[in-house]
């Protein structure tokens, strides 16, 4: 709850005792009250005590208390605002989610701020405080839709864009970012953009994705000092002082239906300036200096920007498939075909996907997020057919659908043929064939002659 101030005979005590030369330590434990409250009247108080008593001056209690605690001389005095109302005992928190009550009545009464703090401290975690601290805690969502730009609508592997909004909470300052929603590489790079739009480090990131894969920033942390949290969950769960998240996910996702974009560059331009205009018309009005002032005071307390910039890097033990493809990220990336069955270690970042086998290199990829299948021609098996030791081959699929019938041996090879390598056909003629295994032949037959004839690649 708020603290109730020093009363004028409680100041005129301690500074009296200061006057006589009497230590801190023993003033507070004569008057029952800390060595902070103490230091706190020593400092602001005593020197104008000190000085009246030298002029001979009469010392008002009115005039002890404007000393101790200064009404702010406008309410665009925003570091006076936040002085007289942190003296109160109020967290920084409460004090800028309320600021417009606060600041119309300057001089509010202890008791309306008891009722509305404790209202306030009902609904809010027991982490909130953090909230209120300069420069610790940078909140980022991401909003969970899907942007598909206009020269990609086309085809159905084209990638889908989201949004990121990240924010400050004691000065409420907001940056938007644009990031593929298939590489997680994009969301980490997007996360250093801000910080550049920031132009320092935040001490804390309170990181929630939903519909993306959950990074890993534990390196992140240690280039940039960091402490970060990911979690999954969505705007609907916002916690105490996350509410204007909500506010910004609408209103850019209404920016968005209006504005027909083409390119990605064209859309994160527009993104960078969605930043400005909502920040421009949140300090719009006599509230300009108070958001600025916060902002500065935000970047005072932040960590800097450290000289490097920083590649996210994910580095995972896979085992290589059957058809001498390793999966990850919703693409299958080939290794040399001796290696099947064999586990690699892959290292992938933003510019290259890397595999291998006893601290050796055996395959190297470029970043693949449209198309399923990343091939290389040298690591497919090149031999005669028959004397491939492997434990599957497009003979060995042949043979498989033939006893099934005339229709899946079809099926089975024009699957083969369709693509540039077969191996990147097992997967799909595996699934189906395996379903033949577990039921009657005829109705796999039947099932791929109709596939044959309308041209499907799976039978229905």
């Amino acid at each position: 709850m708020p603290t109730k101030r020093l009363t004028p005979v409680q100041l005129r005590d301690v500074c009296e005792g200061l006057h006589q030369k009497y230590s801190q330590r023993s003033i507070g434990s004569k008057l029952s009250l800390s060595t902070g409250v103490v230091s706190k009247i020593a400092i602001k108080v005593y020197p104008h005590y000190k000085d009246a008593l030298g002029n001979g001056e009469w010392i008002p209690d009115s005039q002890l208390m404007e000393w101790m605690y200064p009404v702010p001389a406008s309410i665009d005095d925003t570091f006076r605002v936040v002085n007289y109302y942190k003296q109160a005992g109020l967290p920084l928190s409460f004090i800028h989610e309320h600021r417009d009550w606060l600041r119309i009545p300057i001089t509010t009464g202890y008791s309306q701020l008891c009722d509305g703090y404790k209202k306030w401290r009902e609904g809010a975690p027991k982490d909130s405080a953090v909230h209120g601290v300069p420069g610790e805690l940078c909140i980022i969502r991401n909003c969970g839709f899907s942007l598909q730009l206009l020269s990609e609508r086309k085809g159905s592997k084209s990638a889908k864009y989201d949004l990121v909004i990240a924010l400050l909470p004691v000065s409420g300052f907001c940056a938007f970012g644009l990031f593929d929603k298939s590489s997680q590489y994009d969301f980490v790079g997007v996360v250093q953009k801000l910080f550049g739009t920031f132009g320092a480090v935040p001490r804390r990131l309170d990181v929630t994705v939903q519909g993306v894969a959950k990074p890993d920033l534990t390196k992140f942390d240690r280039h940039y000092g960091t402490q970060c949290v990911v979690r999954r969950g969505s705007l609907k769960r916002a916690r105490v002082g996350e509410s204007r998240l909500f506010i910004a996910s609408d209103w850019l996702a209404g920016q968005l239906k209006e504005r027909q974009l083409s390119t990605v560059e064209q859309a994160e331009k527009f993104t960078y300036r969605l930043t400005d205009i909502w920040n421009q018309q949140r300090m719009e009005g006599e509230y300009e200096y108070a958001c600025n002032a916060l902002l500065e005071l935000d970047r005072q307390h932040m960590l800097e920007l450290p000289s490097s910039g920083f590649t996210y890097t994910v580095e995972r033990s896979l085992r290589v498939s059957f058809d001498n493809h390793v999966k990850y990220g919703g693409v299958y990336y080939s290794v040399p075909y001796c290696l099947i069955g064999k586990t690699v270690l892959m290292v992938a970042n933003s510019q290259r996907v890397r595999f291998y086998d006893g601290g050796e290199l055996v395959a190297e990829h470029g970043p693949n997020s449209v198309f399923t299948y990343s091939t290389h021609r040298e690591h497919m098996y090149s031999g005669p057919e028959f004397s491939d030791k492997r434990n599957f081959t497009p003979r060995r699929f042949r043979r498989w659908g033939r006893k099934f019938g005339h229709s899946v041996r079809r099926w089975v090879q024009l699957r083969l043929a369709e693509r540039p390598f077969p191996e990147q056909s097992f997967r799909l003629i595996m699934r189906v064939l395996n379903e033949g295994d577990n039921s009657h032949a005829a109705s796999l037959n039947e099932r791929c002659r109709r596939a044959n004839n309308k041209g499907n690649r799976y039978p229905d």
